[in-house]
């Protein structure tokens, strides 16, 4: 049987090895995914044959440029999954996990007041000062274009300068202020 240098050769030409081997090795990853999005326990064996056949067509249809052969067959395995529970009509694309029943909230109760109101300003005010206090002036002018909802084309056009420049700035402004 095939070790994991092989797998790391059909990374680089999928021609070279069994598709079984694969489907063997990977098989925990499709247990998991469909783990990851089933709700009972006699789903979860629909989900992983569905899981499979997203493997199988990560394998078939893998060509090594863009990414990892486990980050692709990982997406290959969610849409399909994701595709079944779909075509099923089943409520199930959510996450068990994330699922939370909703009988008795009461939506009024969970409207912000105004000491929520109160609290986002103050956070806006304080990172407007920290803004102030660490950033260049043309990197503040960006960040207030960018907090009035101008986009970063619009900004490069208002301060006469390339968008890679506004690109460069973000990216500093982002640093600076984390």
């Amino acid at each position: 049987m095939p070790h994991m240098k092989d797998l790391t050769a059909f990374e680089k030409n999928n021609e070279d090895l069994n598709p079984i081997f694969v489907l063997v090795k990977f098989a925990p990853l499709v247990k998991l995914r469909a783990l990851h999005f089933s709700s009972n326990e006699n789903e979860l064996e629909d989900l992983i044959q569905e899981g499979n056949i997203g493997l199988y067509n990560a394998i078939s249809r893998f060509d090594g440029e863009r990414s990892s052969f486990k980050t692709f067959a990982t997406r290959c395995i969610d849409s399909a999954i994701i595709d079944y529970l779909r075509k099923s009509g089943r409520n199930s694309v959510i996450p068990a996990a994330m699922k939370v029943d909703i009988e008795g909230i009461d939506i009024a109760d969970k409207t912000p007041g105004p000491e929520y109101t109160v609290s986002i300003k103050d956070e806006y005010s304080a990172l407007v000062k920290k803004a102030k206090a660490e950033l260049s002036s043309f990197e503040f002018s960006v960040f207030s274009s960018l907090l009035s909802g101008a986009s970063k084309s619009q900004i490069a056009k208002e301060q006469k300068v390339d968008t890679k420049s506004i690109n460069n700035a973000v990216f500093r402004i982002r640093a600076k202020l984390k």
